[in-house]
């Protein structure tokens, strides 16, 4: 990836907040405009004031005017709280924007790329990073805007003094935004070494809180091994976050020891015009004031110059992630549907994981006839979830290609080549929603269709016991009334998730891990009858389910040993045979 320079990182963060929130460039550009007016008249009222007293104005006629400037002052301010909501709630809209811009980026990311660490903490940062965006609006529009108003009355003030005391004032001012660039760069660089320790946190944090960990916390008396990792985690976050305090008092201390010596140079410069007859102690106060405002106004812009700098550079995280390349959804495809029915086979495929050099396939040929049943098999780390994923196109062949009617899968436009499978995984998940969108997501209008899998599964009891029916949520936590299923009620739900698809092409993966032997054989007779006219491919240990399976596939260290049906290769004295030798003693 071309790294971007720094002008290219601050004009995109403001191309992309710009776009991201318009509506707030508007609010907080007129914000700016009334919040000079105010800052421009307050610093005229004593000078006026003092006009009207020393003019010897009658007492009524200075009490009106006191009453006129304080009303001009409150609609300033309750117009600058009420355009304050505005770009709070336009703010608000930007960061949620650019958040799920994030999300949206991560799920089109490919699968292989979040079994890296590098991409997880890359989003997290991309994340915690999106508040960047109503901080770019608020400095170019609030501060830079009110600041360049407001410096052109104060210029013209000082035309009448003297216009040399700007550069000791302008010197303490480039101290004071040198002192707080070090501290910007010095606290960027704790966050950013705290995003791994945070991400560890994160986890530990959910161990503790997170019911589904508590059974094995309790069983094996872990309490004390979890809250101690816990505590090593938030410890380290919180050194990290203690060195950043301490950066931050210092600079806030010498700030305001820089503020002191700005305060003195100015009063000292309007008591010496004032002495020397040069004003009237009503343009001495409007001096005072002037100077006041310059310094301000000179210290917000180049404060925040330096703050669009550090922005652009949270922003960089923001980017890189954005930037990342997308792979397979990106890649397109000559192909955008498939012929059914179609045949699959594996060509002399082999595969390693990115920046491995180990084969975890070698060599692999596999074909795999429409509508029949194939079980793989396999001792732990032969090679039968990898072999799967490369079905899937979770990753690509490092060798060799998968042919899907006899075109290679690659030239398949991605989303359509997905579409052909419906997935069961060992480790599926069931979100907080309802049982319809868990089953058809945001697809509406199929009910019949949903009631009838339910029924095919044997679940439509149990919904139909809850109050709110499809509308039901799965567990409790988001919504008391909430349906808690049982493992295997959970393992039919996805299921009946998988069979609404209505794909040609079923992938199971362990789909009896969490189910009775009773409620196994319920599960292998249904799919057989609900995949009769489509093709059905599951990994499994337990070598009775292959009873089930038109071809059995027999893995080992990442080679097919043996292929054959059930009958074939139960007295073939191979590895088949024996590893169900070795799970059938144990029910003899």
């Amino acid at each position: 990836m071309k790294k971007s320079s720094k002008w290219q990182d601050i004009s995109g963060l403001i191309a992309d907040s710009f776009r991201m929130s318009r509506a707030n460039y508007v609010v907080l550009t007129f914000s700016a405009v009334v919040e000079s007016a105010r800052s421009i008249f307050q610093m005229m009222i004593p000078a006026m004031l003092i006009d009207k007293i020393t003019g010897a104005d009658a007492f009524g006629s200075v009490m009106n005017a006191v009453f006129f400037y304080a009303l001009i002052v409150l609609l300033a301010d309750a117009s600058k709280k009420a355009l304050s909501l505005f770009s709070t709630a336009f703010g608000y809209k930007a960061g949620n924007r650019a958040a799920l811009s994030v999300g949206q980026k991560g799920m089109r990311i490919d699968y292989g790329g979040w079994e890296d660490t590098e991409t997880y903490e890359g989003m997290l940062r991309a994340v915690r990073n999106t508040w960047v965006f109503q901080n770019i609006t608020d400095l170019l529009c609030e501060n830079w805007i009110a600041s360049i108003i407001t410096l052109v009355p104060v210029l013209y003030i000082f035309s009448y003094v003297d216009v040399f005391l700007l550069l000791p004032l302008s010197g303490l001012l480039i101290l004071e935004v040198f002192l707080e660039k070090k501290t910007d760069k010095r606290v960027y660089g704790l966050e950013e070494g705290r995003a791994a320790d945070e991400k560890k946190l994160h986890y530990d944090e959910k161990v503790m809180t997170d019911l589904k960990y508590g059974k094995e916390i309790r069983l094996y008396g872990a309490m004390e091994a979890v809250v101690k990792k816990y505590e090593e985690s938030r410890q380290k976050v919180f050194c990290s976050l203690k060195q950043q305090k301490k950066a931050e008092i210092l600079f806030r201390v010498s700030a305001s020891a820089i503020a002191c010596a700005e305060a003195v140079l100015i009063y000292l410069a309007a008591i010496r015009e004032y002495g020397k007859g040069a004003v009237t102690i009503s343009f001495f106060l409007l001096f005072v004031g002037a100077i006041r405002l310059f310094t301000e106004s000179v210290k917000s812009i180049a404060e925040n110059f330096e703050w669009v700098r550090e922005l652009a550079d949270y922003y960089g995280d923001y980017r890189k992630f954005m930037e990342k390349q997308e792979g397979f959804l990106a890649a397109g495809g000559k192909k955008d549907a498939v012929q059914v029915p179609f045949a699959i086979e594996f060509r002399n495929v082999s595969f390693r994981y990115p920046g491995t050099e180990e084969y975890v396939l070698k060599n692999i040929n596999l074909a795999f006839p429409y509508g029949k049943k194939i079980a793989i098999v396999g001792e732990n780390g032969a090679g039968k979830t990898t072999l799967v994923k490369l079905l899937l196109r979770l990753y690509d062949v490092t060798e060799g290609e998968i042919l899907v009617g006899g075109i290679n899968i690659k030239e398949i436009e991605y989303s359509a080549y997905l579409k052909l499978y419906a997935a069961v995984f060992q480790d599926f998940k069931l979100h907080s929603y309802s049982i319809r969108e868990n089953i058809a997501f945001q697809e509406s209008g199929k009910d019949e269709l949903i009631w009838e899998l339910l029924r095919r599964q044997g679940l439509d009891g149990a919904v139909k016991q809850t109050k709110k029916g499809l509308d039901t949520f799965l567990t409790k936590e988001l919504d008391q009334e909430g349906k808690d299923f049982s493992g295997g009620e959970k393992q039919r739900l996805a299921m009946v998730r998988a069979l609404y698809r209505n794909s040609p092409f079923f992938v199971l993966d362990e789909p009896t891990a969490a189910i009775d032997p009773l409620a196994e054989l319920r599960y292998f007779e249904s799919l057989k009858e609900e995949t009769k006219d489509r093709t059905a491919v599951f990994i499994t240990h337990r070598m009775a389910s292959t009873k089930f399976a038109d071809i059995i596939v027999v893995l080992d260290q990442g080679k097919v040993e043996e292929t054959g049906d059930f009958d074939t290769l139960i007295n073939s004295g191979g590895i088949f045979e024996r590893l169900f030798n070795i799970q059938a003693c144990y029910y003899m």
